[in-house]
């Protein structure tokens, strides 16, 4: 299964769970625009393994890039990845 596969399904599982909103805020980049516990909510969930990044690059409320899942190593422990989620799943 290619990686764009694995995110897609990781993805899907991730929006018919209990993290969908923080989920969508963070594809739209709107997590990082609200008040901060919103961004550090997510940051969290992303290093969990309980998001995945976005499928595209986005910018944060002061302009930093805030990456996506192609833009992180592939891996276990990787925060936002597709591995990392797909562990978190298991």
């Amino acid at each position: 299964m290619s990686l764009q596969e694995r995110y897609e399904a990781v993805h899907t599982a991730i929006l018919a769970g209990p993290n969908s909103q923080l989920q969508e805020w963070v594809d739209s980049g709107t997590a990082w625009s609200l008040e901060g516990h919103v961004g550090r909510t997510a940051s969290a969930a992303l290093s969990d393994g309980a998001l995945v990044l976005p499928s595209d690059r986005l910018k944060d409320y002061w302009g930093n890039t805030v990456p996506s899942y192609l833009d992180v190593k592939n891996e276990v422990g990787s925060p936002g990845s597709v591995a990392n989620a797909e562990a978190y799943e298991s």
